[in-house]
C-alpha cells in the first residue's frame, strides 16, 4: 500500500512554512526599503554632480532656482512661460503628463536621465491620474532661490555663487519633498525670524519616517524625522512635536546665517 502524509504531518509542515514566512517577509521588506533609500540618495548625489558641473561652466554661479508657485495668485512667480533660463527645472510636478519641462531645465544637459529626478519610494501621482509623477525633489531656496527684500529681512539666506557658501557640508541643496506641498521646483522655508513659526514646504517621510537630503559639498544622507509634519494647509503653524524637525531644516537651509 502507498503511504501518504497524515493530517497531523501536513498541519506541522504548513505551520513551519508560516513561521518561516513570518520571519522572512519583514526582513525582505526591510531590504527592499533600504534599497529604495540607497537609490534615492544616489539620485541626489547625481543631481549634486550636475550642480557642480553647472557652476564650473558658469563662472561659479549656482543654477537658477526661481520657479516658484504663488499660492495666492495661482501662477508661477518665476514667469508666465516655461523657459530654460528660469530654473534648474521649470515644470509642474502635479500636472505634467510628459517630462518635457524637466528636459527644458538648465541642469538637464549634464545628466539626461529622468530617473535621477524621482525617488523610487515616491508613489504620488498626477492630479486626476494614476500616472506617477516625474519628479520628487525640490531645491532649497537657500541655493540661488527667488529672493525678495521681505524674505531677506526675515533671515532667508540665499547664495548665487558656489564658493560663497561658507559651510558646504552643512548647506542643503535638494530635499525629498512632501508631495502635498510640491507645487513648483523650490523648497520654500523661512526662519524663526518670521512673525510666527510655520511651514511653507514640508519634507517627505517616504523612507521609514525619514527623507533624503543633499548638500553643497556633494554628499547625501537620510534624515529620520522625529514627527513628520502632515499637510493640512499652506502656511500651517509648526506644532511642538514638529519643532525638532523644523529646526533641523532651519539649520540646513540657513546654516551660514
Amino acid at each position: 500500500m502507498k503511504k501518504g502524509f497524515t493530517l497531523i504531518e501536513l498541519i506541522v509542515v504548513i505551520a513551519v512554512i508560516a513561521i518561516l514566512a513570518a520571519m522572512l517577509l519583514p526582513v525582505l521588506a526591510k531590504s527592499r526599503d533600504k534599497a529604495k533609500t540607497t537609490q534615492c540618495l544616489n539620485n541626489l548625489k547625481q543631481l549634486n554632480v550636475c550642480l557642480h558641473l553647472y557652476a564650473g561652466d558658469n563662472d561659479d554661479r549656482l543654477v537658477p532656482n526661481s520657479w516658484v508657485w504663488g499660492v495666492t495668485t495661482g501662477t508661477m512667480i518665476g514667469g508666465s512661460q516655461l523657459s530654460s533660463s528660469i530654473s534648474w527645472c521649470p515644470d509642474d510636478p502635479r500636472n505634467d503628463v510628459l517630462p518635457t519641462n524637466i528636459q527644458q531645465g538648465v541642469l538637464w544637459p549634464y545628466n539626461t536621465s529622468l530617473g535621477i529626478y524621482h525617488c523610487p519610494a515616491d508613489q504620488s501621482t498626477l492630479n486626476g491620474s494614476s500616472q506617477l509623477r516625474w519628479r520628487s525633489y525640490n531645491m532649497s531656496q537657500g541655493i540661488n532661490g527667488a529672493q525678495t527684500k521681505e524674505l531677506t529681512d526675515q533671515g532667508v539666506v540665499s547664495y548665487p555663487r558656489f564658493t560663497a557658501v561658507q559651510r558646504p557640508a552643512a548647506k542643503m541643496v535638494w530635499i525629498d519633498e512632501n508631495p502635498d506641498t510640491q507645487m513648483d521646483s523650490q523648497f520654500g522655508f523661512v526662519t524663526d525670524l518670521f512673525p510666527f513659526i510655520m511651514w511653507l514646504d514640508m519634507p517627505s517621510d517616504r523612507h521609514n519616517q525619514g527623507g533624503g537630503l543633499s548638500f553643497v559639498d556633494g554628499h547625501a544622507e537620510r534624515w529620520r524625522w522625529v514627527s513628520p509634519p502632515k499637510f493640512q494647509y499652506f502656511g500651517q503653524l509648526v506644532s511642538d512635536s514638529e519643532m525638532p524637525d523644523w529646526q533641523r531644516l532651519a539649520d540646513a537651509v540657513n546654516v551660514d546665517q
